[in-house]
């Protein structure tokens, strides 16, 4: 009946858009831009075929290949970019063959038992191999959070220090207590109020105690993560110096 194919209809919608909420607006940029560099290969290669409905199994494996080869020396990035590390490379095949399997249309880099083609995983193996070692990034010392703590002249610095400071000792992301850029397309959500809890022997103390400084713990909630873990609680004990110390810190910004 008509009734029974309108729901249908408003079934599907519903779920399509349910498992659009899966990803965040970054992932569904990547994969639009990956998406968008296969199709300018394809046309600079005379390839019509872009979903290679036409080809088998392991000529779909070398055409992935191939179009790998393009991203490797930087054809569809800026000229800053000579050369695309392995991951970015990797990550770009991959958001490819997600919008092929959006598509209804097979994951076009595996091969007949459902692994990733030996061609491709040899091919991102070499690329892994000739990339330099990556830089890491060194530990922010304390001694510099003690600077930043010194910098009382204005409000805006006594903020940034007291967030440095408690952001510290929870090793937050800068997306969970900052505002950054295009954080609606992030999945992180920002800590507030009602976030942060403060206790003393066992009991918790309300945020307008004049005792809230001398609480013997301070917890934090994160509501949502970009590990997908919802309500994650972290607790951490007072550590008695007048600066360096997550429950003073947390209790100055909650003030």
């Amino acid at each position: 009946s008509t009734a029974q194919r309108n729901q249908l209809l408003a079934d599907l919608a519903a779920a399509e858009a349910a498992r659009e909420g899966a990803v965040t607006g970054k992932t569904h940029e990547d994969q639009a831009r990956a998406w968008r560099r296969w199709v300018q290969w394809c046309e600079s290669v005379g390839l019509e075929d872009i979903f290679l409905d036409g080809f088998s199994r392991p000529e779909r494996i070398r055409l992935l290949g191939a179009f790998a080869m393009a991203l490797r020396g930087g054809r569809f990035s800026g000229p800053a970019y000579d050369s695309l590390a392995e991951g970015t490379v990797r990550s770009a095949i991959s958001y490819v063959a997600s919008t092929f399997r959006d598509n209804d249309r097979p994951n076009p880099t595996k091969d007949d038992d459902g692994d990733v083609g030996r061609l491709l995983s040899r091919l991102f193996r070499a690329f892994k191999n000739e990339d330099p070692n990556p830089v890491q990034q060194k530990a922010l010392p304390p001694i510099v959070l003690a600077e930043v703590a010194k910098k009382q002249t204005t409000e805006t610095q006594r903020a940034i220090g007291q967030l440095c400071i408690a952001a510290f000792f929870f090793a937050c992301r800068s997306c969970e207590y900052l505002k950054v850029p295009q954080a609606e397309k992030r999945r992180t959500e920002i800590l507030r109020l009602r976030n942060i809890r403060f206790f003393r022997k066992g009991r918790e103390i309300p945020h307008n105690s004049p005792y809230l400084k001398f609480a013997d713990t301070v917890s934090l909630t994160f509501e949502f993560q970009k590990k997908d873990e919802r309500n994650d609680t972290v607790n951490l004990r007072a550590s008695g110096h007048a600066t360096f110390c997550p429950v003073r810190m947390w209790a100055t910004i909650v003030q």
